[in-house]
């Protein structure tokens, strides 16, 4: 209860300019050209870093799935007669993971335009620990996370 009144005050002080907020936005929406683009004109303003990692993680993330679904649907295909029943139904787990990722991309792009940090579900922990974030151990609660990030962008900010 205490963070979130804590988080409210350090939300009062914040203001991120619309600059930063339309390079986080490039970042979700151009993917790998827009991670270029946002790190260039970006690279010394923590909200677009971290909307950038938060980017790469859910299109790493997205890769990754499609990539060990095509390589474990290869191995399944030798298996006689069940083989392509198995790789044609798991199929819809690619199917779920790319309708996942559609929806957390659109939900990343709110937060860069509207100027949030939320940490993305599934990848978004895992993009931060791995491309340098807040080098933090991944059982670390979000909230707690958010109000770092955020005590750190007012501080920023204000200089």
């Amino acid at each position: 209860m205490t963070e979130a009144t804590d988080l409210d005050v350090i939300l009062q002080k914040v203001s991120i300019p619309g600059g930063s907020r339309l390079l986080a936005f490039l970042a979700y929406l151009l993917g790998p050209i827009g991670w270029i683009i946002a790190y260039l004109f970006g690279r010394d303003k923590p909200f677009v870093k971290f909307h950038i990692r938060q980017s790469s993680g859910l299109w790493g993330g997205l890769f990754i799935g499609i990539v060990a679904w095509i390589l474990i649907g290869g191995v399944i295909l030798v298996i006689p007669f069940f083989g392509p029943m198995l790789a044609a139904a798991s199929f819809a787990l690619v199917i779920a993971l790319v309708a996942a990722c559609v929806l957390l991309w659109l939900k990343g792009m709110w937060n860069a335009i509207t100027g949030q940090l939320h940490i993305l579900p599934l990848f978004g922990e895992r993009a931060e620990y791995w491309l340098g974030g807040e080098r933090r151990k991944a059982k670390l609660q979000t909230t707690a996370y958010e109000l770092a990030a955020y005590a750190n962008l007012a501080e920023n900010s204000q200089s």
